[in-house]
Parts: structure tokens; sequence; C-alpha cells
């Protein structure tokens, strides 16, 4: 189990002793992340497995860098059925007290701000998740996707044939007779 909050001062005492946190996280525990997810999906037997490493970041700010692997199942936007998607990403962020802090931090990495009372791992890890899923999630090919490659075909050749329409074709011999006429 992850710890609910997490102050700047306690980020940095692990920071300093290089602390590691291997922990599986229910789905059901992420609000806005269960909302994503297909329907009825979210089962209490579903998780992540989640590793954080706390370092000595950047400029005296502490750093979590973190794993996390499982699988979602998110709605297939082709056909509306279930998706397994698949989930390993890794991620690191700089860990600030204010919203002033960020301006002092280095362009290339990403902040979280801690606030008064600390960051919450769980949202830190929700937050990485949502960020990572795709806009129109499908089935690759070949998957069990009820709308397989073959109807998506049938379809593209019922679409009837338009010319190809090239507006500028007569540009040539319309200047050349304007010219002739001269």
């Amino acid at each position: 189990m992850l710890a609910d909050h997490l102050g700047v001062p306690h980020l940095r005492d692990l920071a300093s002793r290089s602390d590691q946190i291997s922990a599986s996280i229910d789905l059901a525990d992420m609000s806005r992340l269960r909302d994503i997810l297909f329907a009825g999906s979210v089962d209490s037997a579903r998780q992540l497995d989640v590793k954080l490493k706390f370092l000595g970041g950047v400029q005296g700010y502490p750093e979590i860098s973190g794993n996390i692997k499982g699988s979602l199942e998110l709605c297939c936007q082709r056909c509306l059925g279930s998706l397994d998607w698949a989930v390993d990403i890794d991620f690191q962020l700089l860990v600030v007290g204010s919203e002033a802090d960020c301006e002092e931090v280095a362009e290339p990495f990403d902040v979280v701000v801690a606030g008064e009372h600390g960051v919450r791992l769980t949202r830190v890890i929700e937050d990485e998740l949502i960020s990572s899923l795709p806009f129109a999630p499908m089935h690759a090919a070949g998957e069990s996707c009820p709308v397989s490659a073959n109807v998506i075909q049938e379809q593209q050749e019922e679409l009837p044939v338009e010319d190809n329409h090239q507006p500028f074709a007569n540009l040539a011999d319309l200047l050349n007779d304007d010219q002739a006429a001269d």
C-alpha cells in the first residue's frame, strides 16, 4: 500500500537514502481512470504493479522515478467492445513545494507540485496512466475485433470513386491562349 500523502521533507529523506517502493494498486482506487475504462470492467482483482525509486534530483528537488506495469480494459473505438491494453510506463518527475518553484526547474523535466499537503502517489500514478493512453484505442490488426479488416475493405470498395480533381491542370493552356491572343 502506498502512503496517502508524502510531504517534501519526507520525499527528501527517501531520496537521500535512494529508497524504493514496490506495490500493487487496485484500479478500483483510481476514480478518474475508472471513468475511462470499459464499462463494468473495474473489479477488485485487476491490479497494476508499481515500482518507485526516490532520488536526489536536479537543483536539490527530490525525484520520483517509476515504472507501472499491468493491463487495462479499454473500449475499442472501432467495435465498441472490450480491448485489453498492456501498460508498461516509465516516468521521472521532480517534486517541488510550490508553483513558484516550477519556474526554477530546467525545461526538460516534468514537475509535480507537492503543496502543503504533499504528494499523493496514487494520484501521480493515475495521472501518468491517463496521459499515456491513446486518444482512440483500437484492436490491432488481426485481433478479435468484430469489425475486421474485411469489413473495412468492403466499406471502402462501396465508396464511389471520384475523379482526381486538379484545379490548375489547364492553367498552362489558358496562359498560352492569352499570350497567343496578344
